[in-house]
């Protein structure tokens, strides 16, 4: 469509429907958003044979109709349209230029909220995905540390049983039985570091209870 045409009946695309408007309001001699705005404030009733209401013309809205950045409700673009001087009942070729685009926009507007979303699960994949590598990154120190720890401790001929905070949060029954078995210190890691000694001070006083309230309290200082 050219510059100065002024055919609602070639319409195709937004940007050809917002061409044609500016040059109605061209021709309408170009009245000033305001002046539409103000024209247009208490304008109430339907458009000629239709049940569409005329609608108030905001000044914002009409600058991105006019510029095709917005697709416009048909009751705005026919209180436009009536506005600048056509003759709606005599004239339907804006409303159905309207008709016309509606599926098409509304059809791009699906597409583009389609990409948005399948954009927005790609990038938290990737988060999950750099999650779960840090996550298996850090086990895999922490487990190399209390592997070292534990060959220092045999070298030294000490068999003190040693337990990852994870361990003692997930099997606690089991560790205090073996504490009480063993009868010696106990230590307990966290990220490699030896943050506690639980020592039995005779069989049958280290409780489960106990301890899962002692690993809480580590794990809480350790996050502070």
């Amino acid at each position: 469509m050219l510059m100065d045409d002024l055919d609602p009946a070639q319409v195709a695309s937004l940007d050809d429907l917002a061409r044609c408007l500016r040059q109605l309001r061209l021709r309408a001699d170009r009245p000033s958003f305001r002046l539409l705005e103000e024209r247009t404030k208490h304008v109430n009733g339907f458009f000629p044979g239709t049940r569409i209401e005329r609608v108030p013309l905001r000044r914002s809205t009409l600058s991105e109709v006019l510029q095709g950045q917005t697709f416009p409700r048909k009751g705005f673009l026919l209180t436009f349209v009536e506005a600048c001087g056509v003759d709606l009942k005599a004239d339907r070729q804006w409303e159905l230029a309207w008709d016309r685009l509606a599926p098409q926009v509304q059809y791009q507007d699906h597409e583009m909220a389609t990409g948005n979303l399948q954009r927005e699960i790609d990038e938290l994949r990737q988060q999950l995905a750099e999650a779960q590598h840090r996550a298996e990154v850090a086990q895999a120190q922490a487990d190399k540390a209390t592997a070292e720890l534990r060959a220092l401790v045999r070298d030294g001929g000490n068999e003190a049983p040693i337990y990852t905070l994870r361990d003692l949060n997930q099997q606690t029954a089991r560790i205090m039985a073996e504490i009480e078995k063993s009868g010696m210190p106990t230590f307990i890691t966290s990220n490699g570091r030896f943050v506690a000694i639980i020592m039995s001070l005779a069989s049958g006083q280290v409780e489960a209870r106990t301890l899962a309230e002692m690993a809480r309290e580590i794990e809480r200082r350790e996050r502070a």
